[in-house]
């Protein structure tokens, strides 16, 4: 596989980051100054600087639309920028703890953050203003939205769970280790969802979840690709990409812990963004794998 340097020291905090919608920037972090998110081309070259948190910034997301960036950090913040890096907002969403995850809905409506006390907050509007909040046992790690805009899921140290926006009931679901990561396939059909003890599980939100891989190293990021599989990466540098039947369709090894994942969208071949703990982040070129989606 083709690879591309995107940073020699990537952060060790910032585990959820994205592209562009159009695929031409990625917001990134070093690890001399993680309290700093910059806006990078496939180039290297840094568009932009996002200063103004006092600490490692955990999350750095584009919105939908391209227009808005928006940034947690473990001095408890979010803060919500111009594609620019013009600051907008700053909201102390986790006083004396640390923002773990912001994502935006898909919809660009809403943002949903999760805090390192369990708490998971929803905003809407600009300056953003808080509609809703719910609190789960143990910390929180990270949120991602449903396709459909109507619930959030939430991963953690007690498992993960999915909360429907309509005041329904939560669906928890117990693991034998601590969830890292979830990814709804864009269909709104399945869920992804990374453990601790090295499983990665698919949940449609109403059958029992089933394992579909388990792996020697703990696992951590999961990103679905347009082909119909995802990816998947562990704490021994692996990345891998699975189908929804276990089938590994490929991998590759980097030096350390790999924390991040992204696909970056619109790309021939498919290129994966992967970043590691204090060390080299890449995007790599990966086979252009076919996935029956009868398989499922």
């Amino acid at each position: 596989m083709n690879a591309h340097t995107v940073s020699e020291r990537w952060s060790p905090y910032l585990w959820w980051t994205s592209w562009s919608p159009d695929g031409r920037f990625l917001l990134a972090s070093d690890a001399a100054s993680p309290e700093i998110v910059v806006i990078r081309d496939l180039a290297g070259r840094v568009l932009g600087a996002l200063r103004g948190h006092e600490a490692g910034v955990n999350a750095a997301v584009w919105s939908p639309a391209g227009d808005s960036i928006v940034t947690a950090a473990w001095d408890g913040t979010l803060r919500l920028w111009s594609h620019r890096g013009e600051q907008q907002a700053v909201i102390s969403a986790a006083p004396g703890g640390s923002v773990e995850c912001a994502a935006w809905a898909p919809d660009g409506t809403a943002l949903a953050i999760v805090g390192s006390d369990g708490s998971v907050r929803l905003y809407r509007g600009m300056p953003p203003v808080l509609t809703r909040k719910w609190r789960f046992p143990g910390a929180l790690y990270s949120v991602a939205w449903c396709p459909s805009s109507e619930s959030v899921t939430v991963a953690g140290s007690e498992g993960w769970a999915h909360a429907p926006l309509s005041g329904g009931n939560v669906i928890h679901r117990k693991a034998n280790a601590p969830a890292i990561e979830a990814a709804w396939h864009a269909d709104g059909e399945i869920a992804a969802v990374t453990c601790d003890d090295g499983t990665v599980w698919i949940d449609d939100g109403r059958a029992e979840p089933r394992c579909v891989f388990s792996g020697s190293s703990p696992a951590r990021g999961v990103a679905w690709s347009s082909l119909g599989y995802f990816a998947v990466s562990d704490s021994a540098g692996s990345v891998r990409g699975i189908s929804v039947g276990g089938t590994e369709h490929w991998s590759r090894t980097l030096s350390r812990e790999v924390v991040a994942l992204r696909w970056r969208p619109g790309s021939t071949p498919p290129q994966l963004f992967v970043g590691t703990r204090g060390s080299e982040a890449l995007v790599i070129e990966v086979p252009e794998v076919s996935v029956d989606p009868a398989a499922r």
